[in-house]
Formats: C-alpha cells, structure tokens, sequence
C-alpha cells in the first residue's frame, strides 16, 4: 500500500469509523478532542516537506525572500491575516465591524495585478514546517486555521505569486531564529530616512523596543483603532498631504490595507508603503 493511500485510510477511518464505533461513548469533550485530531491529520497535506498530495496551493515566496525583495525595490507591501479574511466574509473581528466596501475593497487587493503592489498572505497555511514554531502557534496552526485556509485559497488567483504576510512575526513564530540579523534588516529599509505612521491610538502605547530609532525623522498621525475604516475619507486626505520624500507606514488593521491600495498615494509618493504590523520590533 502506498503512502499516499495509508494516510487516507487513516483520515478516512478516523473521520468516520472511529466516531461511529465510540458514538454512545462521546461527550463534548471528546467531541473537541475528535475534532481537533482530525484537523491536525487534515493539516498532514500542508506539513509534508514532498507533499505527495494533488492540492491546491497559492505561490508564496518565504520569509527571506518576502524581506530581500522588500529591501531591494520601493514596491508597496500589503500584509493580509485571518481578519481581513474574515472581513471579506463579513465576519464581525472585534475592533472592525462586518463592512460591504470594505469586504469589497478586500478582494479586490487580493487579485490585484500591479506588479509595484505586493500581497502577504500566510505562508505556513501552505508550506509548514511547524516542528520550528513555539507551541502555541504550532496548536493554532494544526487546529484552528482549516477553515479560514480554505476559504482564503477560494479567494486567491493562484497564478499570481505572493509574499508571506508572516514576514513581519518571526520573533513571535519561531522557537529559534536569526532575531538580532532579522530586526537589524528589517531597519535597514528605513535607515536616515524620513517615515510616517500612520496608526492606531494604542499600538505604541506599551512599546519596548522602538524599531524605528534609526529613522531620520518620524511624523505621527493616530486614528482610533476601533473600526478605523468609518474615518476612511478623512484618512485617506490626510495621507494625501504627507510630503513625497517620506516612506509611510501604515499600523492600522483593515483599513491600511484600503490606504495603501490607493493607486495615486503609490503613483505620487514612488516609495515604500507598508501594512506593517509592529511585532517585529518586540512590541508585544
């Protein structure tokens, strides 16, 4: 028997015969328990290094490549989770509720073709090696993420190559890592220069390390975090009116990637816009 045939005997068994033979037996607990192994076996197709399966995958580069490209060209950089999935589901996530422009806007990045636009999407929902990760992401991942991969993978054009939205949590992914090289590259693309953030009310409110200490000059400008996309049009202008020799980041869940979408923000300031979510400064 084959490889490929036992590991579907057993997913076949597990989902099916098992349960019904233990029917009587279960309880909500075991019924978790069911549930949860038999994501992880499903998860089996994504973790093998020669994936022997026929499965659809998006083309990802990994994290060092997502970071190389990044330092060597003034492309704009949009980093895709679970919450914009879920937005684009007009699923509600706490600090953004369910919105038909915003979930509009959301696929519409997606499947963009400017080549000077790049699109982060998760790399280890396709290509996992979690024996690398800390514990807690490494349940996530074999648990949690089934649903929210397949719904995402229908979403996707899989002729488009996209970057790894990961790039920016190395810190808070991998057991052991490059931390100090990792951080000290990701400051090079920044270095004397001068940058804007545009960001959440809170997301610097308990910093530790300030990963943007090497920046020539910073200009703020805060939004509030809480469903920031219903201040969209006030945002947008004043992003308008940020000088064209700075690099702009944008920390604000959602609705940075709508702002960094925007094609004549691209056009006129010609440098980096990034969706950048802080945890690679240790901010967390």
């Amino acid at each position: 028997m084959g490889f490929v045939t036992f590991i579907k005997n057993i997913k076949y068994l597990f989902k099916y015969n098992l349960k019904q033979i233990n029917n009587k037996l279960i309880n909500i607990n075991e019924d978790v328990f069911y549930s949860n192994v038999s994501k992880m076996i499903d998860n089996l197709e994504y973790e093998l290094p020669n994936n022997p399966y026929d499965i659809k995958k998006p083309k990802i580069y990994n994290f060092e490549d997502t970071l190389s490209i990044l330092a060597t060209t003034k492309k704009s950089f949009i980093r895709f989770g679970d919450g914009e999935i879920r937005l684009i589901l007009n699923e509600d996530i706490g600090f953004q509720s369910p919105n038909n422009l915003l979930s509009k806007r959301l696929k519409q990045i997606l499947l963009n073709s400017d080549d000077n636009i790049l699109v982060g999407i998760n790399y280890h929902y396709y290509y996992a090696d979690l024996r690398l990760f800390h514990e807690y992401p490494r349940i996530v991942y074999r648990t949690f993420v089934n649903r929210i991969r397949d719904e995402q993978t229908k979403l996707l054009d899989l002729s488009k190559n996209y970057c790894s939205a990961g790039v920016t949590c190395a810190y808070t992914t991998f057991k052991e890592w490059c931390f100090e090289d990792w951080y000290n590259k990701w400051k090079q693309l920044w270095d004397n220069k001068k940058i804007c953030i545009i960001c959440g009310d809170r997301v610097f409110s308990k910093i530790e390390y300030n990963i943007f200490d090497n920046a020539k000059h910073i200009e703020y400008i805060y939004e509030s975090s809480q469903n920031a996309f219903e201040h969209y049009d006030s945002l947008l202008e004043k992003a308008k009116q940020i000088d064209k020799d700075r690099i702009i980041l944008l920390i604000l869940g959602p609705t940075a990637k709508v702002l960094a979408y925007i094609k004549q923000i691209c056009l006129q300031q010609k440098k980096l816009l990034v969706n950048f979510l802080v945890q690679t400064s240790k901010l967390y």
